[in-house]
């Protein structure tokens, strides 16, 4: 698709996409579509605005969450995670799917690593750089709550994984509002 491979889709790469996977849309269904999809309207669609349109953006609840853990994560304060320190932290024990019996804990972590890798990747542009952002935190958050049905499962997720204790600013544990 990404035919000039610049890591975005311009207009003309996004229609032929929609023309090769035989969509069937007019020129001006495909416009509309493109629109959709180019969130901050500077005439390409990069990974993030195809996945936040895709998923939807995190609740005001479960970004809550996301950004606690985040503050949490960040040892040192930099506003930054290093990648080493988010795998190390990361307790595939505690996965929903793995207390379920559905997957090994082993198949958890290796689940978790490439997604995140991949995630971290394409968001960095595949430059060499180790360290996580809090936008980019959230982005990687965003994709696995499309995939847990409720912001009480999203809180259960992300206390086990991060094997967190997640306390708000009046130093209280978060409640599930919903």
């Amino acid at each position: 698709m990404d035919s000039d491979g610049s890591g975005c889709l311009d207009y003309n790469e996004f229609k032929k996409a929609l023309d090769d996977y035989r969509v069937g849309a007019n020129d001006d269904e495909a416009q509309n579509l493109f629109s959709i999809f180019d969130r901050n309207r500077d005439g390409t669609i990069n990974l993030e605005e195809f996945m936040g349109t895709m998923l939807g953006d995190l609740s005001e609840f479960r970004t809550k969450i996301v950004k606690e853990a985040f503050h949490k994560l960040d040892a040192n304060g930099n506003g930054l995670l290093e990648i080493a320190e988010v795998k190390e932290k990361f307790d595939a024990s505690r996965h929903p799917d793995v207390k379920a019996g559905i997957k090994t804990v082993e198949e958890a972590r290796c689940e978790f690593l490439d997604l995140f890798n991949t995630h971290h990747n394409v968001a960095q542009g595949f430059k060499p750089d180790k360290s996580v952002s809090l936008e980019e935190f959230i982005e990687y958050h965003q994709f696995v709550s499309a995939s847990i049905e409720n912001d009480n499962q999203f809180k259960l997720f992300m206390t086990g994984v991060w094997n967190l204790d997640l306390v708000d600013t009046n130093n209280s544990l978060i409640k599930y509002a919903g």
